[in-house]
């Protein structure tokens, strides 16, 4: 077969309080290691980050960021809420 060579990735954090902070941060850790294992580029992978609690808010979008590096540190900024969670609005967004 043959392989995906570019492609749009859309990741969703929940930063709401059933997280909890130590899920939150798991979450943040599991993330950056994806993406140092993507091949990202303008041609290539694209992503875009959502965060949630009670409102989604889009933290960047699939043409900010073409580096693993640049996007850690976009990620390391991310703070937990401690929102209640706002699924279905997400689903709206």
């Amino acid at each position: 077969g043959s392989c995906v060579t570019s492609q749009d990735v859309v990741m969703v954090f929940d930063s709401s309080a059933s997280m909890e902070v130590t899920g939150f941060l798991s979450i943040k850790n599991f993330t950056i290691d994806m993406i140092n294992n993507m091949d990202l580029g303008p041609t290539s992978t694209h992503v875009c980050l959502v965060q949630f609690s009670m409102e989604p808010m889009v933290v960047f979008d699939f043409t900010a960021y073409f580096s693993s590096n640049e996007m850690a540190s976009a990620i390391d900024t991310l703070e937990y809420n401690e929102g209640a969670t706002g699924k279905d609005l997400l689903a709206k967004y």
